[in-house]
This record gives C-alpha cells, sequence and structure tokens, in this order.
C-alpha cells in the first residue's frame, strides 16, 4: 500500500468516525452507530493488515499490536471503557454459527475484547441482533463505547500508521 493509499484510508476512517459520532447526538438507533464505528475499525485493521487473508485474522493481529494494546490499557483506567469492557464480560456474546459463547474474561485483554465485539458485528450482519432486545442494545451500546475510545486513540496520531504504507 502507498503513503497516498493510507493517507486515504485513515481519512475515510475519520469519516465514517464523525458520522457515528453524529448519530449519538440524534435519535439514530444504536445498531447504525455501531456500523459506522465498525466500517472506520475495519478500515484501520485492514490497512495494519492488509497482508494477512481474512478479517478477523487481521483483527485478531491489531488487537496485539503495541499501539492498540497501549489504548485498550489506558482505556481500561477509564470509568467508562472499563464499564463498556465489564458489560461485555457480564453478558458474553453468543456465537449462533459455533453454538458457543465467546467470553471476555479477565484480565479484559485486547484479543478478547474485540473477539467478543467482533462477534457482536457476525451476529448484528447476519440477523442475530434484535433491534428491540434490551440485552442485544447493551451489548452494542458497550461495543460502541470501546470502539469510540480505540478510534480517538488511533487516530489522533498518524505517525503510528507510518510503516502501514510500506507493507
Amino acid at each position: 500500500m502507498t503513503a497516498d493509499e493510507a493517507t486515504e484510508v485513515l481519512a475515510l476512517a475519520r469519516e465514517w468516525q464523525a458520522e457515528a459520532s453524529r448519530d449519538a447526538r440524534s435519535a439514530h438507533p444504536i445498531n447504525n452507530r455501531f456500523l459506522k464505528l465498525w466500517i472506520a475499525l475495519s478500515a484501520l485493521y485492514a490497512l495494519r493488515f492488509d497482508h494477512l487473508d481474512g478479517d478477523h485474522t487481521q483483527l485478531r493481529q491489531f488487537a496485539d499490536w503495541d499501539p492498540v494494546l497501549e489504548a485498550h490499557r489506558r482505556g481500561l483506567d477509564r470509568h467508562v471503557y472499563r464499564r463498556a469492557v465489564e458489560n461485555l464480560a457480564a453478558y458474553g456474546v453468543y456465537d449462533y454459527r459455533r453454538g458457543t459463547t465467546v467470553f471476555v474474561p479477565e484480565p479484559y485483554t485486547s484479543r478478547d475484547v474485540l473477539d467478543a465485539i467482533y462477534q457482536i458485528r457476525c451476529n448484528l450482519f447476519h440477523g442475530r441482533k434484535s433491534p428491540s432486545s434490551l440485552r442485544d442494545a447493551r451489548l452494542v451500546r458497550a461495543a460502541c463505547r470501546i470502539i469510540v475510545h480505540l478510534l480517538n486513540s488511533l487516530l489522533a496520531d498518524d505517525s503510528i500508521w507510518d510503516d502501514a504504507a510500506d507493507q
């Protein structure tokens, strides 16, 4: 990927993040906001790990990338982020395809958190989340809070993306 392409992807991620922020201030359903935040997040993990096949593989490597680890560590020191992670941990996320639940055990690693959010995304994209379910809304809201923090951290400094253009 060229430096110009990386710059374009970062601009698009910021655009989707801004769209999601507008939804947060309006009456749009939380699922709409999640979808926009997911697009921004997936742009970032695909930018950084585009040499890997499969979005889940890319996301798992992204979760172990130093800037994500640091953003997640800082987030756990903040009440809103930690509470969102604890909500994911308390509920778990059911994987309908495998018939299992994705849990977020302590110490709440970034990989476990992003795996749970990925499962929320899968359930939503494949018709397994109800817009009228309070439980589903709580999970999606928690995921949104986590993604917002990660995006804010990861988009604050373009220099962390310099090596993405070299991949």
